[in-house]
């Protein structure tokens, strides 16, 4: 998983952001900071997830980050990584 560290620019609600690991993506206006980018198993698109008060996590809405689109992020080794989606 990456954390969005900013998000700029808005074009037809959609924004560009940045993640902690300096990847650009673009996804809906809802991406705040501290959102996580990840790939969940079966989901063909990218993710973005809020972070609960109580723990796991919120879906917010689709993303795409350029570099780890099609399969590329799976070339670096992923740990698997239990959590919640509420």
């Amino acid at each position: 998983m990456s954390s969005i560290i900013e998000n700029e620019c808005s074009v037809d609600n959609r924004t560009l952001f940045k993640t902690t690991n300096g990847m650009f993506g673009m996804g809906y206006r809802v991406v705040k900071p501290g959102d996580v980018v990840t790939l969940l198993w079966g989901v063909k698109a990218l993710v973005i997830l809020r972070p609960g008060v109580g723990g796991g996590f919120t879906y917010q809405d689709d993303a795409y980050v350029d570099g780890i689109m099609y399969g590329e992020f799976l070339q670096t080794g992923p740990i698997p990584e239990d959590f919640f989606i509420h």
